[in-house]
């Protein structure tokens, strides 16, 4: 709420939006168009990849410090460690990528990282 209240927009982006209307040529991307013939199947890759982040996400960060702690018997403390050390590297690893995104495109900072894990499945 604070963010669509309070942010502005980019000048790029208003005089972006300000010629579209002049020229009648502004896009619309209404909701229900993603559940329809030609999108529900990106619509439902999307969802999968989502669903699967998910599952990952929660396995490590909720379950991992649970093992830890019930089948491993260490105590809060010494779970604490790996806990900020993960998060640590997840906020510095959001950084990199973000950075790299940047330089060449989400295309290519999501296929990298896909590549160099391929053989790691296994493992």
């Amino acid at each position: 709420v604070y963010v669509r209240f309070f942010v502005k927009e980019p000048p790029v982006w208003l005089e972006n939006r300000r010629q579209q209307r002049l020229q009648r040529r502004e896009v619309r991307a209404p909701f229900f168009k993603i559940f329809q013939r030609g999108m529900i199947a990106n619509t439902l890759n999307a969802c999968w990849w989502m669903a699967s982040g998910f599952v990952n996400n929660y396995s490590v960060v909720a379950l991992f410090p649970s093992y830890l702690q019930k089948d491993l018997h260490l105590s809060p403390a010494l779970v604490a460690l790996p806990v900020t050390l993960q998060n640590a590297a997840f906020f510095l690893a959001s950084l990199g990528w973000g950075m790299i995104s940047d330089r060449l495109g989400r295309r290519w900072a999501v296929m990298i990282p896909a590549i160099l894990c391929i053989p790691c499945a296994p493992l």
